[in-house]
């Protein structure tokens, strides 16, 4: 097997540091793993204070004309294709080839929307193909 596709653990914890969208990483029980600072500075937790603790304890998703909380997110993901440095189609792979990545709803993000696109993404592992406007 190619090195590339080995799980590299410092090299996407340092990823996921530096994005500029908020993060947040739970093990398969939906315990927190990692906040990156911006998910720091949205929840108001420091990644030690949360590690450990049910992602639901940490972010709480509310319906502002309910207020009713929502399901944990915990088992969806947004995956842009075209990542920095990164193929995102290797990335889903990878992701599912990990006990817990089965489980998780992958969503491709992209700006190709083509049957061909789409195809793609299904056989890389994605469930859904959404089309950046």
């Amino acid at each position: 097997m190619s090195d590339s596709l080995h799980f590299k653990p410092d090299f996407y914890r340092a990823t996921l540091r530096s994005v500029g969208d908020a993060v947040i990483t739970t093990d398969v029980e939906g315990r927190v793993t990692f906040l990156n600072p911006v998910a720091e500075s949205l929840t108001g937790w420091t990644l030690d204070e949360a590690t450990g603790l049910p992602l639901q304890n940490v972010v709480k998703i509310v319906n502002l004309e309910t207020g009713q909380t929502l399901e944990s997110p915990t088992v969806r993901a947004l995956l842009d294709i075209c990542l920095p440095k990164l193929n995102g189609y290797e990335v889903c792979r990878c992701i599912r080839e990990q006990p817990w990545g089965k489980g998780v709803v992958l969503i491709a993000v992209t700006g190709w929307g083509q049957d061909e696109d789409r195809h793609r993404s299904h056989e890389a592992g994605f469930d859904h193909h959404m089309v950046k406007r």
